[in-house]
């Protein structure tokens, strides 16, 4: 039987702009301090530090709910912001064709592309107020839906 604490992978960030909370996630033996440090609360982001492919560096996924006593992989950076965000504007501000080509300027090559949490905080991300935010975010989170959509119904 397997046994443990829930654990973030970078396989649960690839691909996604938003963690699956409805997944299993893998389990790894932590502390409780462990899960004190590196806990995962509603609005956090997290970017994924080294991959084999440049693209996969800096993938980033929003956690949409508070991950009681889970961790995440050392190969993720957290990123938990102190000003308030819309998560929608967030997760779309974040995945931006600006901010993408900031953090691939950042990256270092060698076997895997990496970025670290120093290069990450030079990020410069314009952003409006809260309100505008919203509407932002709710928007391009209605489009994404809709083309979620029509991929299903085209297969």
């Amino acid at each position: 039987m397997d046994k443990g604490f829930p654990f973030v992978n970078l396989q649960d960030i690839f691909g996604k702009t938003v963690l699956d909370c409805s997944d299993d996630f893998g389990l790894a033996e932590s502390t409780e301090k462990q899960r004190l440090d590196y806990n995962l609360l509603a609005g956090d982001i997290l970017f994924i530090r080294s991959s084999v492919k440049p693209s996969g560096v800096g993938e980033t996924a929003l956690v949409p709910m508070n991950l009681i006593n889970t961790t995440y992989s050392g190969f993720i950076i957290r990123m938990r912001f102190n000003v308030s965000f819309d998560n929608d504007f967030k997760r779309f501000a974040l995945t931006s064709k600006d901010i993408r080509n900031q953090i691939m300027a950042r990256a270092t090559s060698s076997a895997n592309t990496n970025i670290n949490q120093d290069s990450l905080a030079l990020i410069r991300l314009s952003y409006p107020s809260i309100q505008e935010q919203q509407k932002i975010g709710n928007f391009f989170a209605k489009l994404d839906h809709l083309i979620t959509l029509h991929q299903r119904k085209s297969k």
